[in-house]
């Protein structure tokens, strides 16, 4: 390939070939370097001035068993730029590359069947992608969208290793969303590889489980019982307005997610529990309510101090996790 300035002027069959170009004259030196860098590192960005007696440059290919060479060189008018190899392929070289070849195919194959959308980006263009990714991109040029971008994430967010959740929408009326968890990768100079992992299924579970959360924190707040519900680590993760109404305790308190051992140290200073003979058989009476209580064993009456009488009951709950249930029987217990 010959250029003048950063355009080529001419160019041989096997030139066009390599940079996938008609004609020569569409060539510009940005493009040729980017099919070139392939085979051949550290070419230069911008050309040289031809007039420049040092305008003569020599590139060997990254690869070991390869001879190729690339030249540049001046002639004070323009630049001429040749690829050279010693010798054309041997019987063995050439079986490795046809090897190589269908080795490539079968990846391609393999990469196509895959259902999450891949895509490499060169210098903010999508340079290669696999069939999920079209089938995407046909579904938001059905709409009519003049957004080129099929996703909109963060890069440099998804490169550090922090997965980009997104959302899509497709289809006529632009109502059907879809969410993907974006990864990137630097595969070499200026190309990124990106993946997309569908996560409908776990965006369609994390909002059912909201709305059952919901749905049992308005049962729960129209409950007359107490309820206390410590997660495996002991720690304060739900409670109900009840609890709030027969214990006293502050709702800054209890928001703060106490530990078991605090809850009822907080209890027993509100004198809403009867008080223990000594601070050893209280951490006892702690340790034995967590132990009954995870198989469902826990039951207590307490007589206290201001006349009333609460129900405690233990029991287990999923993951480790126990619930007290505190309930006021003082009417029960005066009727009977």
């Amino acid at each position: 390939m010959r250029f003048s300035g950063q355009s080529c002027i001419s160019a041989s069959r096997t030139a066009l070939e390599i940079v996938q170009i008609e004609e020569a004259q569409s060539i510009v030196w940005e493009q040729a370097r980017d099919a070139l860098k392939v085979r051949f590192a550290d070419l230069p960005r911008i050309l040289p001035d031809p007039s420049d007696e040092t305008a003569q440059e020599s590139y060997a290919s990254r690869f070991p068993d390869d001879s190729g060479m690339l030249h540049i060189d001046g002639d004070g008018e323009a630049l001429t730029v040749t690829i050279t190899d010693e010798a054309p392929l041997s019987p063995v070289d050439k079986h490795r590359e046809l090897s190589h070849r269908a080795e490539l195919e079968t990846r391609e194959n393999a990469v196509d069947k895959l259902t999450h959308p891949m895509w490499a980006i060169s210098k903010g263009q999508v340079i290669w992608s696999n069939k999920a990714f079209r089938t995407l991109q046909r579904a938001k040029a059905s709409t009519g969208s003049e957004i080129k971008e099929v996703f909109h994430f963060d890069t440099l967010r998804a490169l550090s290793g922090q997965s980009q959740r997104v959302s899509i929408s497709v289809g006529s009326s632009q109502s059907e969303a879809h969410w993907f968890d974006i990864s990137s990768v630097e595969v070499s100079e200026d190309v990124l590889l990106n993946c997309a992992v569908n996560v409908d299924g776990l965006i369609a579970a994390e909002t059912a489980q909201r709305k059952f959360v919901q749905t049992l924190a308005k049962t729960f707040a129209q409950l007359s019982t107490g309820l206390a519900i410590f997660d495996r680590d002991r720690r304060l993760v739900l409670f109900n307005p009840a609890l709030i109404d027969l214990t006293s305790l502050p709702p800054h308190f209890l928001s703060a997610q106490p530990n078991l051992q605090s809850f009822f140290d907080r209890l027993r200073d509100n004198r809403i529990m009867p008080e223990p003979k000594d601070y050893s058989s209280w951490r006892r009476q702690i340790a034995d309510l967590v132990v009954k209580s995870s198989d469902g064993r826990y039951q207590e009456t307490w007589r206290l101090p201001n006349g009333l009488t609460y129900r405690i009951v233990g029991r287990p709950h999923p993951d480790g996790a126990i619930a007290i249930l505190i309930e006021d029987i003082s009417l029960e217990v005066s009727l009977t």
